[in-house]
């Protein structure tokens, strides 16, 4: 169970859609300079080697505080969050109630979750989904920043663009935006007359006059998800002997990218397979009785997920298997809240899911271990 973390910020980076370039130190040169460059950059700086990680880091817990050098990437979820003079060759993922950069340089990009975001030092994109999200005076983001906040303040400097929605933004005169400022709100932003900003796009936001959901609403939410991944998990765990056998942790990323494919597949054949039958003369109560049995398994395609999740870091005790499944199945529920993004992971976790029972029902097993046999 220790990446599970890692395994699922991974999910959250593979539907990100982004690309993941160094930054440059030279700002004058800032389209000719590489990931290599930058690694060789960092090696030829002065570095205490007991303070050096050459691996991935992968932490979780009330609160994670990183101040080395890390040569790999960094993985985090935990209540607070703090990356303070640290030395980052990749790409730095967290989900935390608070996040803090100080005074880091991050070879790689930052995909940050949490309540409150501080970014300083320097660091390649910024792909940013909180309540307040501050690029300090410190701050500098070598090519583009993409946010979704309730409250967004930058004093810093960005490279290129910055894109996002805010509710509340605020530009100080020390900011700094070489490209374009696009950014969508209920209301203008405020923006020093001495920021020095490329230029501006602004689109009016439409307010929200949705039903907005009370804490018993939530509550509910959540229960139901737990219920309904016990439920899932239990028939698994005890019932689809072989599914312990069907994925292994080292694939992870493999195995989820032909899931989604799977997924996709499922999505679109089950309902015309549906509908054909259902136009036949012979074949229109199957067809009915297939769509339900669809609409059924769509719903209960991110629990599938989680148990698939589950099974990649505990094989043998039903318990912890049942366990991290709602753990994880909490997760995305809680992911699904999140705006802008928030929706899209939660759909092709369902596709994941929707792969997964299409290799359980499809995929042939070698070895199958039969528990109590």
């Amino acid at each position: 169970m220790k990446k599970v973390i890692g395994v699922l910020i991974l999910i959250v980076l593979m539907f990100a859609n982004i690309s993941l370039a160094a930054y440059p130190e030279d700002l004058e040169d800032i389209e000719d300079v590489n990931y290599d460059d930058l690694i060789q950059l960092i090696s030829q700086e002065s570095m205490d080697e007991s303070k050096m990680i050459q691996d991935d880091v992968y932490e979780m817990g009330q609160e994670v505080v990183i101040d080395k050098i890390v040569d790999g990437n960094i993985y985090v979820m935990a209540q607070d969050v703090k990356i303070d003079g640290a030395n980052v060759f990749g790409n730095v993922f967290v989900m935390a109630e608070r996040v803090e950069i100080v005074n880091s340089q991050i070879g790689g990009s930052v995909f940050a979750m949490g309540e409150t975001i501080n970014l300083s030092g320097s660091m390649n994109d910024v792909y940013a989904v909180g309540n307040k999200v501050n690029f300090s005076q410190d701050c500098s983001v070598w090519r583009s920043a993409r946010v979704s906040a309730g409250t967004v303040d930058i004093s810093g400097r960005i490279e290129r663009d910055f894109y996002g929605f805010a509710e509340t933004l605020n530009i100080a005169e020390t900011a700094k935006i070489v490209g374009k400022l696009n950014y969508s709100s209920e209301k203008e932003g405020t923006i020093s007359e001495n920021a020095q900003i490329g230029d501006i796009a602004f689109e009016q936001a439409r307010p929200n006059n949705t039903y907005q959901k009370g804490v018993g609403d939530y509550v509910f939410d959540f229960i139901t998800i737990i219920v309904r991944t016990l439920i899932v998990a239990l028939i698994i765990v005890f019932l689809v002997r072989k599914f312990k056998n069907l994925y292994t942790r080292e694939n992870g990323v493999s195995e989820y990218l032909k899931s989604i494919g799977k997924g996709i597949g499922v999505l679109i054949v089950v309902p015309v397979i549906s509908v054909l039958l259902m136009i036949s003369l012979i074949g229109s109560g199957l067809g009915v009785s297939l769509l339900a049995i669809y609409i059924v398994i769509a719903y209960l395609a991110t629990s599938i997920f989680a148990v698939e999740v589950a099974y990649r870091f505990e094989k043998e005790n039903k318990g912890k298997i049942i366990g991290i499944a709602i753990l994880v199945s909490i997760i995305v529920k809680a992911i699904s809240f999140i705006p802008t993004i928030g929706g899209t992971i939660v759909f092709l976790t369902s596709l994941i899911g929707l792969g997964t029972l299409f290799d359980m029902i499809f995929k042939k097993v070698k070895n199958e271990a039969i528990d109590g046999e």
